[in-house]
């Protein structure tokens, strides 16, 4: 599972394989959506993969939308064509996009240098790991269509004022309930309500699902209320560093003796997810 890794190695846009191995930096996926006047839809993004390296974006939503596109790596940067409702623009609703890497066989060899057979450099947030096809990148990434735009500055500042309010106190179900409402919320209200699904799920005891939430906001992530996000995300942190540093790291959650390396993997992650399910506030 992705977002309970204790440990992540990760690879930057290097010039040489050397370098990638040895910088231990994330992998950074930003995902941009962007609507014309008629509601067609295309992405831009930044990322620290190497260059040349192939995406596969694949985005689908309300009444059986589907459609998939290549991208490719340019010094850092990728932008989509433009996805159409057989030529017409999208319908209003939510949907999702799931950006992913083929195989490391089938990528230029360039690329093949810098992420290792298999994908064997390729570790962090956004890869997943396959038996028989290696590592590979996944992030996902939800949306809404539709036609809303805000028709000045004063109407910007009603909306944030509204969601700040709900934040502060604690109304989460009201945040996510208020953004759904609008057609085409901004890129900021879209990380908000992931922020907002991360407590309500954390509340349900659905803690896998609360932390996916938390992290689809892009490590990148610069815009409206950074800062509480950043400190929601180091909450996370602190708990698995504090777990790892105990000196009756043999004993888990309920005081019974089990060293980790006796553990499988089941038991580690059903570990850490009851750490991470009693660390979520209740309110």
């Amino acid at each position: 599972m992705l977002l309970l890794s204790a440990i992540l190695l990760v690879i930057s846009g290097c010039s040489s394989k050397e370098d990638l191995v040895a910088s231990n930096i994330t992998i950074n996926i930003s995902v941009k959506e962007e609507f014309d006047v008629d509601n067609r839809l295309k992405f831009s993004g930044t990322t620290n993969l190497p260059n040349d390296m192939e995406l596969i974006l694949s985005v689908s939503g309300e009444e059986g939308y589907s459609s998939q596109t290549k991208v490719y790596i340019t010094n850092g940067l990728f932008e989509s064509e433009w996805f159409t409702n057989k030529g017409e623009g999208l319908s209003p609703g939510s949907y999702n996009l799931r950006l992913s890497s083929p195989t490391a066989n089938v990528q230029p060899e360039s690329v093949q240098d810098l992420i290792g057979e298999q994908g064997a450099n390729l570790t962090g947030e956004y890869v997943v790991s396959n038996d028989t096809w290696g590592n590979m990148i996944e992030y996902t990434y939800a949306f809404h269509a539709g036609s809303f735009t805000s028709s000045s500055t004063d109407e910007d500042e009603e909306i944030w004022e509204t969601v700040d309010e709900f934040l502060a106190s604690g109304q989460y179900a009201l945040v996510r309930d208020f953004i759904d409402q609008i057609p085409n919320p901004s890129y900021d209200l879209q990380m908000m309500h992931h922020l907002a699904m991360y407590h309500i799920y954390g509340q349900g005891g659905e803690t896998e699902k609360s932390f996916e939430s938390l992290y689809s906001i892009p490590s990148s992530y610069s815009g409206r209320n950074e800062d509480l996000i950043a400190y929601e995300k180091s909450l996370y942190t602190d708990i698995i560093d504090s777990k790892d540093s105990k000196e009756d790291s043999d004993f888990n959650i309920y005081g019974e003796y089990q060293p980790v390396e006796s553990m499988t993997p089941e038991e580690i992650q059903a570990e850490l997810e009851a750490i991470l399910k009693e660390s979520i506030p209740d309110n």
